[in-house]
């Protein structure tokens, strides 16, 4: 009876040491997204939101690795970057009792740009032409219409900041068309630059 009473003793010990150790409710659990920045499409002074997952928390802290921070009680943040580069946003997920949890993701910011496309129109029957803006080159090979996008197979295509940009064109063979003229890149635009 003796062992009886003493092994009961040790599991009722050992039961209320486990429960009493055992958190009151779950811990936090950090998570973040910001799809634009994983794929590489954020460019400088996009507003990226920043979604939070989390679980548990009652409030964030946010450090977007830009020297900047925020620290909000609301699950999805709004945030540009100034600066292309490359970044490692941290989020700090914090319970009402003081816990914490922490992760971080890192995603890359270009730097402004559009885009512009060189084309013929289908009754055109220049042959290779070369298209210059400022240092760069490219060459219009052939082109079925108005192209569906920039940076279609044949159109001359650039990659430039915002801006204007004064181009200047010049068939190969037999060399006797030339274009000259200017073009307005704006941020994310797809300009399609017709030679006529």
């Amino acid at each position: 009876m003796r062992k009886r009473k003493i092994a009961l003793f040790l599991i009722a010990s050992i039961s209320a040491t486990f429960f009493a150790c055992e958190p009151q409710h779950p811990l936090p659990v950090a998570g973040i997204g910001c799809q634009d920045l994983f794929q590489g499409q954020q460019q400088v002074g996009d507003t990226c939101i920043f979604q939070n997952f989390s679980t548990n928390a009652t409030h964030y802290l946010w450090n977007f690795g830009d020297g900047t921070s925020s620290i909000n009680s609301s699950h999805d943040i709004p945030h540009s970057f100034t600066l292309p580069g490359v970044y490692r946003t941290q989020l700090t997920a914090y319970d009402q009792e003081g816990n914490t949890n922490t992760t971080a993701v890192g995603g890359v910011v270009s730097p402004s740009s559009g885009n512009v496309c060189f084309w013929f129109s289908t009754t055109a029957i220049y042959a290779h032409t070369v298209v210059t803006i400022g240092t760069s080159s490219d060459t219009v090979k052939y082109t079925t219409g108005l192209p569906n996008a920039c940076g279609q197979s044949g159109c001359a295509n650039f990659q430039l900041p915002p801006g204007t940009y004064n181009y200047s064109a010049a068939e190969l063979a037999p060399g006797t068309h030339t274009w000259s003229g200017s073009v307005v890149i704006v941020k994310h635009g797809c300009i399609k630059q017709q030679l006529l």
